[in-house]
């Protein structure tokens, strides 16, 4: 199970533990329509707060939108919450009609807390987006350029093979592949030092290193894409 869906067991075992409590705690002869309307929606509302930034706002993409959906939305959940409250207490004191005013404000701060935190995470998504490092296509530059200028055709062929590799590889994923760019990066440098200096055997082992790096990186993002 991922982890979204342990939050999701978890947000509704919150629930249904706290409509439990509250049939036990309230008088039978307490609960109609309206009492039985702001206690599940207060139990629901109490689950969702385990499931943050919001299972209703699924835009987010990117882990910098849902970081930043967290306080917007830990305010919302808190305000509807509020006013669930308030609808509840309201209907224990026979205020019918006033308790489902607060139900309708409680249900609709919600729903436009989230509409607004999803296109929040929109625009928190593009800009992380276009600041994320375009590792592959510099190296894929790189290894092109490698494989017109190496002298030693089977070098160059291998050059041209992991350029074409990197053209349709998994893309990077902010905030997990720095590491494993860094080193990758790195052997491309050791690479082309060994193109400058003619040395076939050197490039030979830059490149059986680069490969390995390469396969273990797009692991990492394949992994990081399903977990997400």
């Amino acid at each position: 199970m991922t982890t979204k869906g342990k939050l999701a067991v978890a947000g509704a075992l919150v629930a249904a533990t706290m409509l439990l409590a509250l049939y036990a705690v309230l008088p039978v002869n307490a609960w109609n329509s309206t009492v039985t309307c702001s206690a599940i929606l207060l139990a629901l509302l109490s689950g969702t707060l385990i499931f943050l930034p919001s299972p209703l706002a699924p835009s987010a993409k990117t882990n910098a939108a849902k970081l930043a959906l967290l306080g917007p939305m830990g305010l919302t959940i808190l305000l509807a919450l509020g006013l669930a409250a308030v609808a509840l207490l309201l209907a224990l004191f026979g205020r019918d009609a006033i308790a489902w005013t607060f139900l309708v404000l409680s249900v609709g701060s919600f729903a436009i807390g989230n509409v607004l935190a999803s296109a929040a995470a929109t625009v928190v998504d593009n800009v992380a987006r276009a600041s994320t490092p375009r590792y592959q296509y510099e190296w894929r530059l790189e290894l092109e350029t490698l494989a017109c200028n190496f002298a030693d055709k089977a070098v160059a062929v291998r050059c041209e093979k992991l350029a074409e590799d990197i053209r349709y590889a998994p893309s990077p994923v902010s905030g997990i592949a720095d590491e494993g760019a860094a080193a990758i990066t790195a052997e491309i440098g050791v690479l082309q030092t060994m193109a400058s200096a003619g040395d076939v055997e050197g490039a030979n082992k830059a490149l059986g290193k680069l490969e390995r790096l390469l396969t273990q990186h797009w692991q990492a993002m394949i992994a990081a894409r399903s977990h997400a």
